[in-house]
């Protein structure tokens, strides 16, 4: 979840880019949140619906969220993880008491949104994010208009400076450089306020310093150590500036971790610096339940069965396994057609032979299928019809695909790796990336018709419990009341 150009874990091209969504609809097992202006209505639901107690409402203290990477990303055509919880957070913080101020790095000045602003502010990101759309041309009347210093910039991307413009017109105080005044940005805030960063991004040391100085304590988010911990699947450039920004986000008052697996990545790499770690607890993210996509959004598949892959296609998601394994299922299948790979997910990184056998490949076009850029209805309407969602991966932070497929109800073969272990249980068929053997002989069974494995699956989904917003939110409400770590030194 480290790389900023990777897929999210639905590995599609977003269609829309919702800033806005009701998480009072993301508890049990209901359908995906809409998007929509949060009203207070829905501020109560969400209070009434166990976001919030009532009490907790009362006495929500302030909290400041990063919105940097989303502000970055508004011209993007696609939701990495990470924008998915950025964009949570912004929803969630919209809808509590206590007052959501918003934080956005333009160039190398900072920006501060106050809470009178922060709605509108969001709803303007959100309708600059779908300008992409069909039919969207015709809301261009309600968008941002570019202000001074974005017109002077007329080579870079429009949205991008209309976004630019809406987050400069908000704010209530900008710091003149990174480095100063950021402690007298800061000043304009009520005592006893949480600066939350979520998406592995702006995190200067100086904004740090400027923010303990004015009494703000600081929660920082884990989604991953990969490219500490398994540097040969990262490139160099953005390896160094996770690190850098890793240095700065290990010295925050509180560490919120996606699981437990990246929680005892970030322990043994502090103990290994000879760093002292702050706190750090385990808030496992939502996992959505989407409207069913319809028919008209899935690409044509035939009739043979089939399985699907999701993700950027770099090295640590291991499609070379597959790759190699379909030649061998194409040539040697006895059974009527030999099933189907529908590999979803933009090329990556360090993953040169596996792009090679996507270009030339006998298999490709016959039994292997490779789709760049579906949009996330025509993705979940993939996976919706395979016999199998496939994860062969070294290593993950979370196992957000693992959920996602099994709140749609499709079974899950995937690596045996602690994060994914967290969301799936018992559920998934778990083998080892290597075990070429072991999953060809599960390729074999899933894919015909009244498999057994794929049945026995099936019925362990039953027992399953996802992971939702609510819960995750409600636990994260709970540690900024109370949490030691953040209360310690409250009002300084």
């Amino acid at each position: 979840m480290t790389e900023p150009e990777g897929d999210g874990p639905s590995g599609a091209r977003r269609q829309t880019a919702p800033v806005l969504t009701d998480l009072s609809k993301g508890s049990g097992t209901g359908k995906a949140a809409g998007t929509a202006p949060v009203s207070p209505a829905a501020r109560a639901g969400w209070i009434a619906g166990g976001g919030l107690s009532p009490g907790a409402a009362r006495h929500a203290r302030p909290v400041i969220l990063d919105i940097t990477r989303s502000l970055k990303r508004v011209t993007i055509g696609h939701q990495t993880g990470i924008d998915r919880v950025e964009r949570a957070y912004l929803t969630w913080g919209l809808q509590r008491a206590g007052g959501l101020w918003l934080l956005a790095a333009i160039g190398v000045r900072q920006y501060l949104v106050p809470p009178e602003r922060a709605a509108a502010l969001a709803a303007s990101l959100s309708m600059v994010a779908r300008l992409d759309e069909p039919g969207s041309s015709a809301a261009l009347g309600a968008m941002p208009s570019l202000d001074l210093q974005a017109s002077l910039t007329f080579w870079r991307a429009r949205r991008l400076r209309m976004a630019e413009s809406a987050v400069r017109r908000a704010a209530v105080a900008r710091s003149a450089t990174a480095a100063f005044p950021l402690q007298r940005l800061f000043g304009v805030v009520p005592p006893g306020a949480v600066l939350v960063n979520v998406g592995h991004d702006n995190l200067p040391a100086p904004l740090v310093m400027a923010a303990r100085r004015t009494g703000l304590r600081i929660a920082v988010m884990l989604h991953d150590l990969i490219p500490i911990t398994h540097p040969e699947y990262s490139r160099p450039a953005p390896a160094a500036r996770f690190a850098t920004w890793l240095e700065v986000a290990l010295r925050a008052d509180l560490l919120l971790s996606n699981s437990s697996a990246t929680a005892v990545a970030a322990q043994a790499h502090a103990a290994a610096q000879d760093m002292r770690l702050p706190p750090i607890r385990v808030l496992p993210l939502g996992i959505g339940v989407p409207e069913a996509a319809p028919p008209s959004a899935s690409p044509a598949v035939g009739e043979a069965p089939y399985f699907v892959m999701l993700g950027t296609i770099e090295g640590r998601k291991n499609h070379l396994l597959l790759l190699a394994l379909w030649r061998g299922l194409s040539t040697d299948w006895r059974h009527g057609e030999p099933p189907h790979l529908h590999i979803v997910g933009r090329r990556g990184w360090a993953a040169d032979q596996v792009f090679d056998m996507l270009d030339r490949a006998p298999v490709i076009g016959r039994s292997v299928f490779e789709h760049a850029d579906l949009d996330d209805a025509a993705a979940r309407r993939l996976v919706e019809g395979a016999r199998a969602l496939l994860l062969p991966s070294f290593v993950e932070g979370y196992g957000l695909p693992v959920g996602e497929a099994l709140a749609a109800g499709v079974p899950v073969i995937a690596s045996d790796l602690p994060a994914l272990r967290e969301v799936g249980g018992t559920v998934p068929e778990w083998l080892d990336p290597l075990d070429g053997t072991g999953w060809l002989a599960a390729l074999r069974d899933y894919a015909r018709p009244g498999s057994p494995r794929r049945a026995a699956q099936m019925a362990r989904m039953d027992d399953w419990q996802r992971p939702t917003w609510r819960a995750h939110f409600a636990r994260l409400d709970a540690l900024l009341a109370e949490d030691p770590a953040l209360r310690a030194t409250e009002g300084s």
